[in-house]
This record gives structure tokens, C-alpha cells and sequence, in this order.
């Protein structure tokens, strides 16, 4: 049974992950290594070795090694007691002592295995061999033995070799010991040096590699790149006998926890490798595909020092900096055709297959919908759009069906939907994507490695100058009619001022009192006749009051009260109040009299000034009516400062927003020219980095839809046959901005034989200039901007040919292999590429493209194609079987996954039989 990983491991990455690999340690096995610090005793006591194996694992863990590669010159220490397999025992069911941790979560693999010395050559020949952890410890003991033919791995403390041939000891292997060719693999341990196998003559290391020599180390303090130029017979092996080349420590000792390791201790040095499980077949299947599944972490920095690369694969990609990725999605209830499915990614390749209508397209256009809503589907104008959106609501997302999904990238606080957006591809839709300039733009920037993040933010800079700009427009037009409303009532309120001044001359200072007077007059005379006709009101009828005469003497008595004496009867009171109130009468008349002369006198006097002052008015050239405005001058004329104030305000703000749009226009101007320039500079990269295959032409101000939108808006009929029978490829915002420029210096002429060589005819050309005369057409010209366009052109037999020309297949390939090339680093999902791929160009360009991109881009394809699964080495498989009603995951995990490898066979090459068929008529 092979040995599976504890759940953490591929809970944290689903199918294979990136590990850091030491695969040459000497342990206490070789009588030349000493017992680490702290551990007392004999080399052969078992408590001894058991200290010792936990001492080793822990060194490892605190170096960040993963996977072990045990390989000491003799495999134990004397008859059955193995150091080397005490490492094993303790890392299959150990426990750290200082955490508790199994040390199964602590490290993911170690193999056991040997370092023989073969007596060939002038000084031997050194192989390393590994196994598969379950090969048992009998077995792993019987293979040294066998390969040794009974002779111990020392004499003392010097080292035995073979006298038998690397061929033979293959053969006993595979043959005679039944441990199998699939549970053992052989390194050749330091070839470069005098006992390694490139000391032989001839291309021996390709010889052996037919089957058995996966991998050959390299020089510790070499670069792969100084190994191949300094070995051509290293060269040769990589090349051609596609031997894995890699970095170990070839460890005689541990490191201190605290310290980092010296040469030839556990982590000094390391390989970062891709395992789906601590078998021998998934460390096989990691040398197998090298390109894809081993990383080299050293280079030389620009100072020529031997260094880690600081852009290795990050193993789990989490938090805010890391790379963006999804990792699980749940489909959960509702009437979704994949309800109740988890489906699990790769950060790095993750493979969808199964059979038509299993759900491979309602899947990606289901998480496309949810990513970026409607407005991210494709094109809801085509079939291909109203069907990718057709899957993803009724099909999908159906019937109140939950989707959760899970991503250890970015801001944890956030739904995973708006962390990232990733990019998605509906089938054919690649084939669209040569006519959008947004994406090829973004495809652009980002296939200079390093230089898509500061061209972006260019553009992104560049986008929003534009919107401050198209903003102001507006405000400027409104701000300007504000100013001109100001300064009109500004003028009314001066005019108003320079009549009263006028008025003064004329002698109006007098008529206020005058008018007062007359007023005064007016109203004393109305209250005196009101008060008039009161009292000859009351004076008549107190005429007609008489006293009552009243039967009874009582009542009689009490007219006329007997005493006292003084006090006087009804009918003297009533006859006194008859002359009082003839009297009042008689005052109040003569009073009325006198106030109507003193009204005539008033309004004489004020008819006398009135006309004095008219007639000084008329003397100043004024009319004499003007002064029946003086009221409403006078009104206005107080608001004058007022007024000045609002227009000096008003005119401050106006030519602050114009001085901020003119700067906006020159910090835009001067951005486009260093984004262009940088640009141009990215197309030259671009042919460099692709040998000449790949061209970009610039075509500047080449994205005319802005410009198109504002011609045809202006709904003129000459300008708009004009712009469509070729305007169109002529103007420029940039060039109408040169006929606005003579326009508004009145250089009609000049501004005239500008239009016209924009194509124009005398006609057009004048109607244009008619509707450029307002200062707003002006404004929304300069705040028009056409961004340049690029054209990608693929290089065939010498001839760029843009991807217009190219065949759809063609053009797809392209664009892909491209896409793949760029250093963006959002996830990226693509429905059935290969319907437009021929494998010859699959194969020679985008599964070399697939495997560079590991550890650094999420690529999830939906494929029926066998090589983009196998071929670009899947790290994650998802396979899909489906009913007429329901779609489920049946398989999943990566290639060397027995399930996985039997759904690849059945659904992608037809099964078993078909694979055998296709076999036997190739003739492999």
C-alpha cells in the first residue's frame, strides 16, 4: 500500500505542492559523522539512534525541509541496526517532544536510500539510491547487500566500493529482488566531481539514464546555467537523456535551529520540488517533469554572488502580498446542476475534464457571474454570451443555490469575490479577444516580467486625469455663464448707481422731503374729512334722540333725580351733548378746510420741485420720465457691492477651475508621452523576449471611440459622412485640437485649410467651424483623449502578419501562449481552449509556457485535451461525470493519483483500449 499523506498537507494545497528538497544526507550510519551536541552514548545503542533520528527531523524542520533524502554510504551501523531507518520509523509515527506535532505534519517525505561506490573509473563512481518508504526495512537492507554482493559498506572507517556494474546492479533490482523499477530511482550524486559518472568517458550518464539515472546534482555553489556552459557532456545528459539536474547538501552534519546552515549541513542547500504524495512514484513524477515540478533556487545577483532567488514558488500562497488564488468552492443546495459539489484548486494548474454536458462550462461561467456579475459575461449580443449566461443563472445558480468559496489570499475580511478578479475565457472567446483593445492592452503590459504594475497605474492615472478633466468641462460652462450673469446684474447695479448720482446732480436730495410733505398733507386732509363725516354722523343723530315719557312715576322720578341738587336730569344732558357734538362738527370742518388748503399748498410746491428737477435731468440727457424710476434705481443701487462681491467671486473660482483643467491637460500631455515612450520601449522587450516572433505596433491616438462618439453627436449629416467614409482614420483630438487652436486665435483661414486636410470639404469644414464656435465644443475637444493602440502581429516566415490575418486557430494559439507569458498574476480560467489548437503548437508553445508559470500564476482550464492535462503536467485534476439532471466530481487529485490517471485514460483517450490501440499502431 503506498503511503499517504497526513490531511494538512494537500488541505492547504489540493493535489501537488511545492516543497523544499534535500535529497543527499549522510546520517549516523557513515562512521565518519558524530553525534550531535547534547547526545551521549554508543552510535549502536537504539535509544542513542532514536535521540539522534529526533534530532535530525527537528533540524530539518527548523530549516524548512520537507522532504528527506537519506543516502549514507552504508545503511546501517551493523547488522540490522539502522540509523537511517530509525529516521524512518520516527517520521512515520514519531512525535516531536517539543510541540507534540506528529512529525507526519512536520515533514512530508523521506525516502530511504544509499550512496554506493562503484569501482569503475579511475577513482569510482557514486550513485545514489532512493526507495519508496514502504519498501520495508528487510527489503532496504537486502538491495545495499545485493548491490554490494555481501560486502559491508565499511572496513573501519574506509569506504568499500562494487566490483559490480551500475547496469548490473540494475538488473538484480528489478529482477531478482522483486523490489520493482517503480519503487526505486538512482541520482548520480555529484557528477562533476572525480567520482562522479561524468568522469567516464563517452556520454555515459546518458547510457545509464535510459529508465534509471532520474537526476544528477549539481555543483553546490554553481548555477544550473555555469554547470551546462562548463560540461557539454552535463549538457548533453539535461538535453537529451532529459536527466532532472538540482541542488543538494550533500549533509555530513546539522545545523544549529538558531543559525543558517554551513556547507555540507542539512538545508544548505535545497530543491523545490512538487509532490502529490511521499512516494517514490510522485518524487519520479517530479524529475519526469522537471519544467514543470522542479524549481533551481539559486542564481547570481547583479553583484555575482551565489543567492537565492527571491522569486521562488511560495509553497502556500497566503495573506495580503501573496499571489491571488482560489482553493475551494461548495456548491450547497438549490437547484444548481452541481449542487452539493466541492470543488478544490491548484494554486498553480488545475485540469477540469469529463464529458460533454458534465458541467465544465457551468462551472467557470457560474464563478465568471459571481466574480464580475452581467457585465463580465461575454458579449450578451452573440449566442456565445447569451449561453455562457444561460448556464451560469439557470444552470448554476439555480433555484436559491448558496456558493461559498475560500482563497488564503489578501484581506481575509473580504469575500473572496471582491478580493481579486480573476480573467476568464468563454469557449471561442479568445478567439474575440485580438478586437478588444482593453485586453490586449493588459496582455501587453504584462509580458515584461516586473513592468505591467507601473504601465497600469499610468494608465489608470491617465484614466482618471481624463475623468477630472471631462468633469470640469461642465462645471467651466456652467461657472462661465455664471461669471456672465454676474457681470450683468454687476452692470445693472452700476447703472443704477450712475442714475442717482444723476438724480443728486438734478436736485433729487429735495424731493424726499417735499414728497414727505405731500404725503404728510394728503393723509392729514383724508383723516380730517373721515373724522368730518364721523362727527356730522353723530351730531345728526343725536338730533333725533329724544327721552321717552314713562307711565310710571317711578320710573319718571329716576330722569329726574330730586337730589342733590347739583345734579343735573336726562333732558339737560341730552340737550348738552346736541351742542358739543354741533360743535365738534363745526371745529372738525374748519380743521378739514385748513387741511385741504395745506394738501394743495404741499402738492404745489412738489409739482414746482418735480418739474425743477426734470427739467435739470433733461439738461444732463436724461428723459424727464426717468425719474419714475428713481425708486427702483435706488433699490438696485443699494445691491452694488453686493453684486461686485458675487462676480469676484465667481470669476476667482472660474479661472481656478480653468487654471486646474489647463493643468490637467499639460500633466496629461506630459504622461502620455512618457507612457508612450515607455511603451515603445515594452514592444521592443516584447520582439527581444520572443526571438523576433512576436511584433507590437503602436498606432498612436488610435482608439477612436471617444472621438467617434462626439462627431457623431454632434448629429450634423456632413460632418457624420465625412467622419465614416474616412474621417474617422484622418482626425485626431490631437490634430482638432490645432483647428481649435487657429479658430480662437481668428486665424479663420489658417484654422479652414486645417479641417480641410483633415479631409474635409470647403462645406464641411465650414460647418465644423460653426460648431466648434462655442466655448463649450471647445472644451469637450480638449477633454477628449484617444489612447493609443496596439496591434500584436505573429512573425511567420519572416512576415508579421497582425492576428486579424491570422487563421482563428492560429489566432487563438497565439493569444494564448501569449496570455501565458505575461506576469499577471490574477487567477486565469479558460473553457475548452484547445477547440482552436492544433497539438503540434499546443505542445511547442503553450505547455512549455504552462510550466513556467508554475508558482506564480492559478490557471484553471476546462479541457477535452489529453496533453493539456498530462502534457502541462495538471498539478489538480477535477473529473466530471454527469446524469441528465446532476453534475458530480468522481476523481480528483493530480496524475499519479490512480483514480485521476484512470479518468484521464477513459475520458480524454477513450480508455484502455484506445490508449493500447494508439500505442501498438505508433509502434511504441
Amino acid at each position: 500500500m503506498p503511503l499517504e499523506p497526513t490531511e494538512r498537507w494537500h488541505d492547504e494545497i489540493p493535489g501537488t505542492r511545492w516543497f523544499r528538497a534535500d535529497l543527499h544526507l549522510h546520517t549516523l550510519d557513515d562512521p565518519y559523522i558524530a553525534l550531535p551536541p547534547g547526545i551521549e552514548g554508543e552510535r549502536d545503542d537504539p535509544a542513542v539512534l532514536k535521540a539522534y533520528a529526533e534530532h535530525f527531523l527537528d533540524a530539518a524542520v527548523a530549516q524548512g525541509i520537507e522532504v528527506l533524502g537519506l543516502t549514507p554510504h552504508a545503511p546501517s551501523i551493523k547488522a540490522g541496526l539502522s540509523a537511517a531507518w530509525t529516521i524512518i520509523t520516527t517520521w512515520e509515527s514519531g512525535y516531536q517532544p517539543s510541540s507534540g506535532r506528529a512529525y507526519r505534519d512536520l515533514i512530508y517525505a523521506v525516502y530511504p536510500g544509499f550512496e554506493p561506490s562503484f569501482a569503475d573509473g579511475n577513482n569510482g563512481i557514486h550513485l545514489i539510491f532512493l526507495f519508496d518508504p514502504t519498501v520495508g526495512k528487510e527489503q532496504y537492507l537486502n538491495a545495499f547487500s545485493a548491490i554490494m554482493a555481501g560486502r559491508p559498506g565499511y572496513e573501519g572507517k574506509n569506504l568499500h566500493q562494487t566490483l559490480k556494474a551500475p547496469k548490473e546492479v540494475f538488473a538484480e533490482l528489478d529482477d531478482r529482488l522483486s523490489i520493482g523499477k517503480g519503487n526505486y530511482l538512482v541520482i548520480a550524486a555529484h557528477p562533476l566531481q572525480q567520482n562522479g559518472l561524468l568522469s567516464r568517458p563517452g556520454h555515459y550518464i546518458t547510457d545509464l539514464a535510459g529508465g534509471h539515472i532520474h537526476a544528477a546534482e549539481l555543483r553546490r555553489n554553481r548555477t544550473l546555467s555555469e554547470d551546462l556552459g562548463d560540461n557539454s557532456k552535463l549538457r548533453h545528459a539535461f538535453e537529451k537523456g532529459r536527466v532532472a539536474l538540482y541542488h543538494s547538501s550533500d549533509a555530513i552534519k546539522l545545523a544549529d535551529p538558531n543559525i543558517a546552515p554551513t556547507d555540507q549541513a542539512l538545508g544548505y542547500r535545497f530543491a523545490l520540488l512538487k509532490l502529490a504524495s511521499p512516494s517514490l512514484e510522485a518524487l519520479k513524477q517530479a524529475f519526469l517533469g522537471r519544467d514543470s515540478r522542479l524549481r533551481i533556487p539559486y542564481i547570481r545577483d547583479a553583484a555575482g554572488q551565489f543567492v537565492q532567488d527571491p522569486h521562488l514558488p511560495v509553497p502556500v500562497p497566503q495573506g495580503h502580498d501573496a499571489r491571488p488564488w482560489i482553493r475551494e468552492i461548495r456548491v450547497l443546495g438549490g437547484a444548481s446542476f452541481l449542487r452539493d459539489q466541492i470543488f478544490r484548486f491548484s494554486p498553480d494548474l488545475t485540469g477540469i475534464i469529463g464529458g460533454s454536458m458534465t458541467g465544465k462550462s457551468t462551472l467557470l461561467d457560474g464563478l465568471r457571474l459571481i466574480f464580475g456579475g452581467e457585465q463580465a459575461m461575454p458579449n450578451r449580443a452573440t449566442s456565445l454570451g447569451q449561453n455562457a449566461l444561460a448556464r451560469a443563472q439557470n444552470r448554476f445558480l439555480s433555484g436559491g443555490t448558496q456558493v461559498e468559496m475560500e482563497s488564503p489570499a489578501g484581506d481575509l475580511a473580504r469575500p473572496v469575490a471582491e478580493r481579486f478578479a480573476p480573467r476568464f475565457f468563454s469557449q471561442g472567446e479568445l478567439k474575440s479577444l485580438a478586437e478588444d483593445d482593453e485586453g490586449i492592452e493588459h496582455l501587453l503590459f504584462h509580458l515584461i516580467p516586473g513592468r505591467g504594475g507601473a504601465l497600469l497605474a499610468q494608465r489608470d492615472t491617465l484614466n482618471s486625469i481624463d475623468q477630472r478633466i471631462a468633469k470640469a468641462v461642465p462645471r467651466l460652462t456652467r461657472l462661465q455663464a455664471q461669471v456672465a450673469e454676474a457681470e450683468q446684474e454687476l452692470q445693472r447695479t452700476a447703472e443704477a448707481r450712475e442714475a442717482m448720482k444723476q438724480f443728486e446732480q438734478a436736485g433729487t436730495p429735495a424731493l424726499p422731503p417735499a414728497q414727505q410733505d405731500a404725503a404728510r398733507a394728503k393723509t392729514f386732509a383724508s383723516d380730517a374729512k373721515d373724522q368730518i363725516e364721523r362727527a356730522l354722523e353723530m351730531s345728526e343723530a343725536l338730533g333725533t334722540l329724544s327721552l321717552p315719557v314713562f307711565n310710571s312715576p317711578e320710573i319718571r322720578a329716576s330722569l329726574s333725580p330730586p337730589e342733590p341738587a347739583d345734579t343735573a336730569d336726562a333732558a339737560s344732558l341730552l340737550n348738552k351733548a346736541k351742542a358739543q357734538a354741533e360743535a365738534v362738527f363745526t371745529a372738525l370742518k374748519s380743521i378739514g378746510e385748513m387741511a385741504n388748503a395745506t394738501e394743495a399748498a404741499a402738492n404745489t410746491r412738489l409739482a414746482q420741485m418735480t418739474a425743477q428737477v426734470q427739467a435739470a435731468l433733461v439738461a444732463t440727457g436724461r428723459s424727464a420720465s426717468d425719474l419714475n424710476q428713481f425708486e427702483a434705481y435706488a433699490k438696485t443701487a443699494q445691491h452694488h457691492d453686493s453684486f461686485l462681491a458675487a462676480l469676484q467671486g465667481k470669476t476667482l473660482e472660474f479661472e481656478k477651475a480653468f487654471k486646474g483643467f489647463q493643468a490637467d491637460l499639460v500633466e496629461r500631455d506630459a504622461l502620455i508621452k512618457t507612457h508612450r515612450t515607455e511603451v515603445e520601449q515594452i514592444c521592443r522587450e516584447v520582439e527581444t523576449r520572443f526571438a523576433g516572433r512576436v511584433v507590437v505596433a503602436v498606432d498612436p491616438e488610435g482608439r477612436r471611440g471617444p472621438l467617434e462618439s462626439w462627431m457623431l453627436g454632434l448629429r450634423n449629416p456632413g460632418i457624420s459622412r465625412w467622419w465614416n467614409s474616412g474621417g474617422s482614420q484622418s482626425a485626431t483630438p490631437t490634430k482638432l485640437r490645432a483647428v481649435i487652436g487657429a479658430f480662437t486665435k481668428q486665424d479663420l483661414e489658417q484654422a479652414q485649410t486645417q479641417a480641410k486636410a483633415l479631409g474635409m470639404s470647403d462645406a464641411v469644414a465650414t460647418s465644423f467651424l460653426e460648431q466648434i464656435a462655442p466655448w463649450a465644443r471647445q472644451l469637450e475637444v480638449w477633454a477628449l483623449r484617444s489612447p493609443d493602440r496596439y496591434r500584436i502581429r505573429w512573425v511567420e516566415d519572416g512576415t508579421p502578419k497582425d492576428l486579424d490575418d491570422l487563421s482563428g486557430g492560429r489566432r487563438v494559439a497565439v493569444l494564448l501562449s501569449l496570455i501565458l507569458e505575461s506576469d499577471d498574476p490574477t487567477p486565469l480560467f479558460v473553457d475548452q481552449p484547445e477547440d482552436e489548437l492544433d497539438n503540434r503548437f499546443l505542445n511547442e508553445t503553450i505547455i512549455p509556457a504552462l510550466h513556467r508559470l508554475k508558482g506564480k500564476r492559478q490557471v484553471v482550464f476546462a479541457t477535452h485535451n489529453a496533453n493539456l492535462v498530462v502534457n502541462g503536467d495538471a498539478d489538480q485534476v477535477i473529473a466530471l461525470e454527469a446524469d441528465a439532471q446532476h453534475g458530480r466530481v468522481y476523481a480528483a487529485g493530480a496524475i499519479e493519483n490512480d483514480a485521476v490517471r484512470t479518468a484521464i485514460v477513459r475520458t480524454l483517450d477513450g480508455g484502455d483500449d484506445a490508449f493500447g490501440l494508439r500505442r501498438k499502431k505508433y509502434g511504441f
